[in-house]
Parts: structure tokens; sequence; C-alpha cells
């Protein structure tokens, strides 16, 4: 099942919407850290080091991939066009090999 947005569909409110949570979500995650950090031990602060290295790392992984395909959608369709361009071009040459056309009077 796809959830594609319509074509029309406004995407300022999503965006907007979006970034209202996260602003929010670090708010309560910083004060829910900061409630908590006189009692935290060294051991712990270092297992939450840990998992926020591993979670940088996995944004970072797929930042990179989304990057990654959007290129090569990118070159994909730079080479259809392109190619689509040529067909023309060569269709457009080739009409001039037939009777009652030239390509200069259109």
């Amino acid at each position: 099942m796809s959830m594609d947005l319509p074509p029309d569909f406004p995407t300022w409110p999503l965006t907007a919407n979006l970034l209202l949570l996260m602003f929010v979500a670090n708010e309560l995650g910083f004060r829910w850290s900061q409630m908590g950090s006189a009692s935290d031990s060294e051991l712990s602060r270092s297992a939450i080091s840990t998992v926020k290295g591993s979670v940088f790392g996995l944004a970072g992984l797929l930042l990179a991939f989304s990057f990654s395909l959007a290129a090569t959608r990118h070159n994909e369709r730079r080479h259809v066009v392109l190619d689509e361009a040529n067909a023309l071009g060569t269709c457009y040459l080739r009409a001039g090999f037939l009777g009652g056309f030239s390509p200069q009077s259109t």
C-alpha cells in the first residue's frame, strides 16, 4: 500500500509540524537528562555516549544512502532526457529524407 501525497498537497504545514515536533522532543529530552544528571555515574554516561555515537552513525548512514539514491535517480533522468532529445533530433533529420518536407519550412 502506497501513501503518496496528492500532487497539489501543500508540504509546508507538514514541514512546520515536523519541525515543531522535533523541537519539543529535543527540549523534553534535554530537561529529562538534566533531572537525572546529578545521580549518574561515569559508567552510565559512557554507555549513553556509546548509544549517542551509534545513533548518529546510523543517521549519517541513512543520510548517505538517501543522497546516493537521489544522485542515481538524477543521473538516470538526465540520461533519459538526453536520449529522448537525441531521438527527436534524429526523427527531425530523417523526416527531411521524405518527399514534400523540408526541415527549414517549419
